[in-house]
């Protein structure tokens, strides 16, 4: 049960191999890395249902499961439900396992004043659905909210600003999904997670601070806004699949050096101009910046370890620097130009997708293409 995931030249595995080996390299022996094949579980209802497969280590979402008129007051990996078996999500896994809900029943209350149905929990007041007409909502004197519950906004065209408060840690899947008028959030200085597409569709949402606490940022979670910066705090490791998907006005983006993870689509045809990968990044996923036009030069990190299939592709040309010696990531389909060194780097060539990539032998030295001017760009595109 083990997949191999890479090649090297030593059994260290600090060298990676890159195919296909000339004989002239005189190796004698090539060494695979492997990882265990696990798959996780949970349980939904009485029956066990799969969760996810892969190697491990295997990242986990929460699973997309409910029972109604209960809450879910965590997750275990005994059905025992004891506090050491409490895990978090997005759970790091390193072999096989199941996941257990823990469910409550919960007694649904109407909150007349501010128009929303609600449930308690041991924590405080965690909002079901809204159903106010209200343009403008200020629940900043609400200190006993502690979660904007899965849906509870969604589809609301008159909402227009909402302010919430500090006591709240969690915004839930979908929270304020297809609010199209949605125009301005004040988020709670507390906040840990906003979960999967929680502002999708909110087109007229141009701008949103998020806080210093926040830990976690879902999928989808800004899919088709109208968000056109964000910084990315630096308890946020991980960029998930679809984030910013198509959030044709982002133009700027601060991401912190934190980020070990981009993944897939997640600023897929946004208008970002330019955008600095930290170091300590190691995983860009497929058309992670497809079709950003604007993007006409990306540098990659030495810490970038896989660039998935068109994990850079973009429709217009572009510059690629790595700062690897020879990264050579799956699915770059790559013709090399020339020997490499400082001042003439070797050039690889796409010219199906028209992006090109300078890579240094020596990346410790600094990079002296870094504003590579239009006129050198069309030079490289003509003599290639």
């Amino acid at each position: 049960g083990s997949t191999i995931v890479d090649w090297y030249y030593d059994e260290d595995f600090t060298q990676q191999a890159t195919f296909p080996i000339q004989a002239t390299q005189h190796i004698k022996f090539i060494y695979a890395k492997t990882a265990k094949n696990i798959y996780i579980n949970y349980m939904s209802g009485s029956s066990v249902q799969e969760l996810i497969s892969g190697y491990a280590p295997l990242t986990v979402d929460e699973p997309n499961v409910s029972k109604e008129g209960y809450y879910i007051e965590g997750w275990y990996t005994s059905n025992a439900y004891k506090e050491k078996d409490r895990i978090t999500f997005p759970y790091i896994a390193n072999d096989i396992i199941t996941l257990y809900p823990k469910y409550v029943k919960v007694d649904i209350k109407d909150d007349e004043e501010n128009k929303f149905y609600y449930y308690e929990t041991s924590n405080g007041i965690v909002i079901m659905a809204y159903y106010g007409l209200s343009p403008d909502l200020d629940l900043s004197n609400n200190d006993n909210i502690v979660e904007v519950g899965p849906s509870a906004f969604a589809d609301n065209t008159n909402l227009k600003s909402i302010i919430l408060p500090d006591s709240i840690t969690i915004i839930g899947s979908q929270s304020f999904s297809n609010c199209r008028n949605l125009e301005s959030v004040t988020l709670p200085s507390n906040l840990k997670s906003i979960g999967d597409k929680a502002f999708y569709y909110c087109s007229k949402l141009t701008e949103i601070e998020l806080p210093e606490s926040l830990t976690y940022l879902g999928k989808y979670a800004f899919n088709y806004s109208g968000i056109k910066s964000i910084k990315i705090p630096s308890g946020v490791t991980r960029i998930e699949n679809y984030t910013f998907y198509c959030c044709y006005s982002l133009e700027t983006v601060i991401l912190p050096d934190t980020l070990t993870y981009i993944g897939s689509s997640a600023f897929y045809n946004s208008n970002i101009n330019s955008i600095k990968l930290p170091e300590g990044l190691t995983y860009i996923g497929d058309y992670a910046f497809g079709y950003c036009n604007n993007l006409l030069i990306l540098e990659i990190p030495s810490t970038v370890a896989t660039i998935q299939w068109y994990g850079v592709r973009t429709t217009s040309c572009g510059v690629i620097i790595s700062n690897n010696s020879d990264p050579n990531p799956s699915g770059w389909n790559e013709n090399y130009y020339g020997q490499s060194d400082m001042e003439h780097p070797r050039l690889i060539y796409n010219n199906s997708y028209k992006w090109i990539v300078l890579v240094y032998d020596n990346p410790t030295q600094s990079i002296a293409y870094l504003s590579i001017s239009k006129t050198m760009l069309e030079e490289l595109r003509t003599s290639n």
